[in-house]
């Protein structure tokens, strides 16, 4: 290793780049820094091209929002490969991941959205394209001088931890590398290294107990529930309601209508025509934004009298508005209470329920460390942004606490009116984590890479 490298990883001043990534979204930023500068969905757009052999020569002048990749090699750098021997045509993928690119539909794009799977990275390439954008384009550094700090699933898999290691190393030439379990930065978001992380993403709701900076993971309880599921059963609803989901992408103009009048829109003419996939991307977008009209009862939903449910007005992008009332609060009532879902297919009757998670989380813990971590219950999590789950969790954790144990639901500093910052609480712990002077001596060097290879970080990242 260089002196230079040295002093990056060794000294107080590292300016270490912080990556974590889930299944919805990617969020990147500097260590030190309050939130990330870039958060991006693990969705993008794939071109597949079939090039001439005189036009293969050309590929290096495509635009800079695109990453061109050649089809059937392994060495992607973002020119082209040269063959060993000549060919009549070749294979080039571009991958489209800037958020504006993505506004409009382009030919032959289709979108890619199995980057992630389950919190773990599954598709590598895609996922190195990403990298590219967010290190050379978004806000471009020199990863050889530029230590990268990843979040991880507590379940991520070996092999899995070894291809991040040796593509940070291998491919962007990092000065270091670390991998850190993210319910570990959750707790150090909120300044504590002892806590239980209850956290609600994409796919499922969890909670794990963490234990002085390491995650205890026989603690570990999933349910299956999460913010597709909420995604889904709204999409069921609007659908049941025949509202009409037509995307903002296809829509030129729009007229002002009364309350619950049929939309008057104009349809735009002339773009390129849209592949299945990037329409439905399109159309669960809607559905996603229409999810900000859920609420959280604050009691069960069997208990409350349905007509005291306040409603909500939600305008579509057809111009079409109505009125919400009771179907907000049921819909995240399934995070709760599972027998309360009227599937055609409901999650299995063991399902649990979001308190349930956290009361068989403790149930399973040390009986030494519960009682500190009932009094550190942290809530993380893009569905911890729904109006009313903190409350929520907070009562319901309170009717089934005892007198011997002192109930305190941890919050982000600045109250529930600053959810959002739960979405980023794994990167601000990797922020803070990244930036301490007492942390620099743990990094995954290039030496340690030379000198042992990818199987380095299952010594050095626990």
């Amino acid at each position: 290793m260089s002196n230079t490298s040295q002093l990056l990883v060794g000294g107080d001043d590292v300016n270490a780049v912080v990556i974590d990534y889930g299944s919805n979204s990617i969020r990147y930023g500097h260590a030190g820094e309050d939130a990330p500068t870039l958060c991006i969905s693990t969705s993008l757009g794939v071109v597949d091209e079939i090039l001439k052999a005189t036009e293969a020569m050309e590929v290096d002048d495509v635009p800079r929002e695109k990453i061109i990749r050649d089809g059937n090699a392994e060495n992607i750098n973002g020119n082209a490969a040269v063959p060993e021997a000549p060919s009549p045509a070749k294979k080039t993928r571009q991958y489209i991941v800037d958020p504006l690119a993505l506004v409009n539909p382009r030919e032959r794009m289709e979108i890619e959205s199995d980057v992630i799977v389950d919190g773990m990275i599954e598709n590598f390439e895609s996922f190195e394209a990403i990298l590219e954008y967010a290190l050379k384009k978004h806000r471009p550094i020199d990863p050889t001088h530029h230590p990268l700090l990843f979040s991880e699933p507590l379940w991520n898999t070996s092999k899995k931890r070894e291809l991040l290691c040796e593509l940070v190393f291998e491919k962007f030439q990092s000065s270091a590398f670390f991998t850190i379990k993210s319910p570990v930065l959750t707790c150090f978001a909120h300044g504590k290294s002892t806590g239980l992380v209850l956290d609600s993403g994409k796919i499922h709701t969890s909670a794990v107990a963490v234990h002085e900076g390491f995650c205890l993971g026989p603690t570990l309880v999933r349910s299956p529930l999460g913010g597709e599921f909420i995604t889904t059963e709204c999409r069921k609803e609007l659908d049941k309601i025949k509202i009409d989901l037509t995307p903002q992408y296809l829509i030129k103009s729009k007229d002002v209508v009364d309350l619950d009048q049929p939309p008057k829109w104009t349809k735009k003419s002339n773009q390129p025509k849209a592949t299945p996939s990037f329409h439905e991307l399109k159309v669960r977008s809607v559905v996603e934004d229409f999810k900000q009209v859920l609420t959280v009862s604050d009691a069960p939903l069997v208990d409350v009298n349905k007509d005291n449910l306040d409603s909500k007005e939600y305008e579509f992008p057809t111009g079409y508005h109505s009125l919400f009332g009771v179907e907000r609060y049921q819909i995240p009532e399934y995070l709760f209470d599972p027998t309360q879902i009227r599937s055609a297919n409901p999650p299995q009757s063991s399902t649990l329920g979001v308190s349930n998670l956290i009361q068989n989380c403790l149930s399973i813990t040390d009986p030494d460390i519960r009682p500190q971590m009932w009094s550190n219950i942290i809530v993380s999590g893009g569905n911890s942004c729904i109006h009313g789950f903190l409350e929520r969790v907070s009562a319901d954790c309170t009717r089934r606490s005892t007198s011997s144990m002192k109930l305190k639901c941890v919050v982000t500093a600045g109250g529930p009116e600053r959810a959002t910052e739960r979405l980023f609480a794994p990167w601000t712990g990797g922020s803070i984590l990244g930036s301490l002077g007492t942390f620099q001596n743990m990094w995954i060097s290039r030496n340690d890479y030379e000198e042992t290879g990818k199987v380095v970080v299952a010594k050095k990242c626990p």
